[in-house]
Order: structure tokens, then sequence, then C-alpha cells
């Protein structure tokens, strides 16, 4: 059981985190975000936490798998400030106070373009952003965040490819503590991005990026094809060499599948 409480006492936010509406079983915050945010019953900063996500999804309809009582999922629901140019950023935000929260574990995580967050060579965890729009503007951006904390072990399917932080560890985690801390981070993250200061995000997120000149698979024209990972643009998006050329992909483009 998640205890909200010991949320609230380690938080150093503004308003990230100030209001915390618990479930202890949902089939998905962001979709309970949607419905809170429907019935104009949810403010800005607010979290939507469960200690058991059964629903959960992933990017291009993916599932997210969750553990009851061992993993930490939810959704954070802002009110954007920044540039819409800037949304590219935002998951890049997210991922980086996620893996400045593992490294207080002594522990390092490293990031793969745009949302998914890697130990060593097996992932760990996963954002999920979506947004509502009302009269052609977003109104809300809902962000959705899943990691792997307390497991122990995963099943044949997902062993070589997923771990958690108790594994890494080798010892149990406050899941309190961990959202407290990815809030913490995270308020800070996005006061750069509502300056429109963005080059901080972009560096660090460089810095942790596990696939730098590293050969990839993507989406292009509807094809799949295979470049260099260069980087990162201002704008949070790909940087793919390709036919001798240096292409642009934004998110709605995502590449899945790395190769050596």
């Amino acid at each position: 059981m998640l205890f909200p409480q010991l949320i609230k006492v380690n938080l150093k936010t503004k308003s990230f985190g100030k209001v915390i509406e618990y479930f202890q079983k949902l089939n998905s915050t962001n979709k309970e975000a949607f419905d809170l945010i429907n019935k104009n019953k949810v403010s800005s900063g607010s979290i939507i936490l469960t200690d058991f996500q059964y629903d959960g999804k992933g990017r291009n309809n993916k599932k997210w798998f969750s553990s009851s009582g061992k993993s930490i999922t939810f959704s954070l629901v802002i009110e954007p400030s920044f540039h819409p140019k800037k949304l590219s950023l935002l998951s890049l935000a997210v991922g980086i106070s996620i893996a400045n929260t593992i490294k207080k574990l002594n522990l390092n995580a490293s990031l793969k373009w745009p949302n998914d967050i890697f130990i060593k060579d097996k992932k760990c965890g996963g954002i999920l952003i979506e947004s509502k729009i009302l009269q052609n503007k977003i109104k809300y951006l809902i962000i959705g965040i899943g990691i792997n904390v307390n497991e122990n072990e995963f099943d044949s399917s997902l062993q070589n490819i997923s771990t958690s932080l108790f594994i890494e560890k080798k010892s149990p985690i406050q899941r309190e503590l961990i959202i407290a801390w990815i809030l913490n981070e995270l308020e800070l993250l996005i006061k750069l991005l509502n300056q429109e200061n963005s080059g901080d995000i972009i560096n660090s997120w460089t810095n942790l990026c596990n696939h730098i000149n590293k050969k990839v698979s993507f989406l292009h024209n509807k094809k799949t094809k295979e470049g260099i990972f260069k980087g990162i643009n201002n704008n949070g998006e790909a940087i793919i060499q390709f036919d001798n050329n240096e292409i642009v992909l934004n998110q709605t483009q995502i590449f899945d599948v790395f190769k050596s």
C-alpha cells in the first residue's frame, strides 16, 4: 500500500504533488486523469496515483505491465505555459527527472529517445504523455510515469529485457520517496521550459542518452529505414543520419528497434 502523506512530507515543490488522488486499484492513471479533467475535478500539479494499474498503456498502443504493491504508476496533470514547439522536450525532461532520481540510489540510469528509462541494458521505466485539447488549444498535459521498483523477478517474456530498482540495488526501495524525488526534479525542469530555457535540458538528456552515434531503425514515409542517431535538436526532435543526409524525426515517427 502507498501512503500519500509520505510523499508530501518529502516534497520541495510549489504545486506538483500537493494534491494526490490515490486509488488502490485503477485500470489506468492517465485514463482516470482524463475522467477527472472532464468532470472539472482536478487542478494543475495534481497527481493520480495507484498501487496497482492493471490496464496501463505505453506508446503505439502497447501495454505497460505493472506489479501490484511493487511498481510506481502515476500521472501528473499540468497546464502548460511553454510554447507548443517545446512539447517534444517535455518527455525528455521527465526522463531526466527519473534518471536523476535513480542516481540518488547510487544507480546509473540511461535514456532512450524519447521516453524509455534503462539501467544497464534493461528497461526499468517508461513515460506516456497525452493532451486534453479544448477549443483547439492544449488545456492540460497528462504525464504518465511507470517504473519497476520492488519487483524481484519478471516472467519469461520480460526477464531478458526488463529490470527493477530492487534487482539493481539489491534492497527494497521506498516508493513514496521515489515519487517525491521525481516531482521535485521535474518541477524545476519544467520551469526551464516555461522560461524558454531548454539548453540545460538538451545537454542533460544528451549526456544520459544510451544510443548516440548508434544504428537505429525508424519509420520514414511509412517505411522502416535504418540510420545513425546523432542527437536531438533544440525542439527535442531526433536527428538521424540517413543516406548521407541528416533528417529530423518527431515523436510520432518513433523507432523501436535498435541494432548494435
